[in-house]
């Protein structure tokens, strides 16, 4: 079943307010991201922006967030609008491909349609940065092309790309996250020009960081209400982080309450004392927080 969240000036996504089946009210681009699956990546990280405006910055678990992931980046009326995009895949802390695209002449009149296809053929030509980004080994300018492994020129010609359409992922499954974002206008020049020309809509989701206090342990998962009914049954599988604490990033619903509790070394469900707790109505216990709230980079 495909699900589609639209958000504007926010999460290029998120992947995250929740309206379903919303489409891009006019023209611009959709981005669609998958993968060839060899090795699977579990985090994808993006990066949009536009005009030198930070529109998007996000990392997401696939476990919650499977492929293929589609994007929308809405028009602001002006066929000379770039967005710079750049997205990256990981497996275990390791990076495993990193795209760069600078797209010009984004159409004002349909939606055009960008493929990132994420793979294992383009490992060679990404390693881990200073900073802990990914970072590109081809020349500045170029990236990497998934069909032969080698370094091609960044820049796309949106007005050349297909149009669009709902069949483009009818044989998909598991369609999470579609987002609208507004690029900038360039009517105002003032020093206001970047919060007057973006709205600033709520995403649907929001990151959030889970921690479970407890280093003794041989495998830990989160599960709770912060998804689909599935993620109290197949949780998401948390990492030892720095202080030996476990940690995962997760994509919670923006502003809502969210139950949750920890399922450790595959057998025990338990729930950390030194977070908030609420009983769960059959006697039992969960850790709890009041909701988590989020803005685009360019509304802080």
């Amino acid at each position: 079943m495909k699900r589609r969240y639209a958000v504007s000036a926010a999460f290029l996504g998120t992947l995250i307010a929740c309206s379903a089946g919303i489409e891009p009210a006019r023209g611009g681009l959709m981005l669609t991201i998958a993968a060839d699956g060899a090795p699977s990546p579990d985090q994808i990280k993006v990066n949009v922006t536009s005009e030198g405006v930070p529109l998007f910055n996000v990392d997401f678990s696939t476990a919650q967030t499977p492929f293929p992931n589609t994007l929308s980046i809405v028009t602001n009326g002006s066929a000379t609008t770039t967005a710079t995009i750049s997205v990256s895949a990981w497996s275990g802390g390791i990076p495993l491909d990193r795209r760069d695209a600078i797209v010009t002449q984004i159409p004002t009149d349909r939606v055009a349609s960008m493929k990132v296809l994420l793979s294992s053929k383009c490992s060679a030509l990404v390693r881990v940065g200073e900073d802990g980004t990914a970072v590109s080994t081809c020349n500045p300018g170029f990236t990497c092309e998934p069909s032969l492994g080698t370094c091609v020129s960044v820049d796309v010609d949106a007005s050349a790309l297909p149009t669009y359409g709902s069949d483009d992922l009818s044989d998909a499954s598991g369609i999470d996250g579609s987002s609208a974002i507004d690029a900038p206008s360039n009517a105002d020049s003032g020093s206001d020009a970047t919060t007057d020309a973006i709205s600033c809509a709520a995403p649907s989701t929001c990151p959030h960081e889970f921690i479970y206090h407890n280093a003794a342990q041989t495998s830990v998962e989160v599960r709770g209400d912060f998804g689909a009914p599935t993620t109290w049954v197949t949780g998401i599988p948390m990492t030892v982080a720095s202080g030996g604490n476990w940690s995962a990033i997760v994509p919670v619903p923006y502003g809502k309450p969210v139950q949750y509790k920890f399922f450790v070394n595959g057998s025990t469900w338990q729930f950390d004392p030194a977070q908030p707790t609420i009983d769960d109505g059959t006697g039992g216990t969960n850790n709890y927080f009041a909701g988590a709230t989020c803005v685009s980079a360019s509304c802080e």
